[in-house]
């Protein structure tokens, strides 16, 4: 009777190791159970914070691409516009410089010559009423021809002063220096056929020999400067 108890008492004992055994089991299972289940809870949390940070710096990233895009293209239409403007305004004052210098020309050809001729013919009849009137009439012709010249210089000057608005400061220069070889070109050949109504002209032709001398001077001047201003526009053209 006593060792059936005893037995019953090992094999309780043996089942309540076992039995404690199982629930440490159990417990060691659940609690790291628990904790790897935690782990992926917070790895998912973690790679949903990387998706979504993820989207964020696409979506900016794209924002910013897009952004690019319309700067750039606003650029280019700027750069577009900005050539086209400055392209019409330099045609347009080349087209005004060629007029003047056209004109100036013309009215040496057309106006000039004929003035000096009628001068000649009253100037050599040897009357001194028909030579003060010849001298009279010559020089008011001639103040009508250069105020006609005088007129048409300010009008390129005006479309100069445009012009600077746009201008790199190479070229405000060199439209100064422009300026002011045609301003003396003109008031050379003012200065020229002013002294040609003169008596001591008549007198002595070749006291105008300097004068002419200096025209030509002048023209050079005005060709040189005119060169360069033009060599300065293409390379203004071409930076745009």
């Amino acid at each position: 009777m006593l060792a059936t108890k005893e037995f019953e008492l090992y094999i309780s004992e043996i089942i309540t190791g076992i039995v404690s055994f199982s629930i440490g089991a159990i417990s060691v299972y659940l609690t790291a159970y628990s904790k790897e289940k935690g782990k992926n809870k917070a790895l998912k949390e973690d790679l949903f914070e990387l998706e979504n940070q993820k989207q964020t710096i696409h979506s900016k990233f794209q924002s910013e691409l897009e952004l690019l895009k319309k700067q750039h293209a606003l650029d280019a239409k700027k750069r577009e516009f900005k050539y086209v403007d400055k392209r019409d305004q330099f045609a347009k004052y080349f087209a005004l410089l060629e007029e003047f210098h056209g004109k100036s020309n013309a009215i040496v050809a057309d106006k000039f010559q004929p003035i000096i001729s009628d001068f000649l013919v009253a100037f050599m009849s040897g009357e001194q009423d028909k030579q003060d009137l010849a001298i009279k009439q010559f020089t008011d012709s001639n103040s009508i021809i250069f105020q006609e010249l005088n007129h048409d210089l300010v009008k390129l000057k005006t479309e100069t002063h445009g012009l600077r608005l746009i201008s790199s400061d190479e070229l405000e220069v060199l439209l100064d220096e422009l300026d002011a070889s045609i301003t003396k070109s003109t008031n050379d050949a003012t200065s020229m056929v002013q002294f040609m109504a003169k008596p001591e002209f008549w007198a002595n032709q070749a006291l105008l020999k300097p004068y002419e001398q200096q025209n030509i001077i002048s023209a050079k001047e005005v060709e040189q400067v005119h060169l360069k201003v033009k060599r300065q526009m293409k390379a203004e053209l071409d930076v745009i």
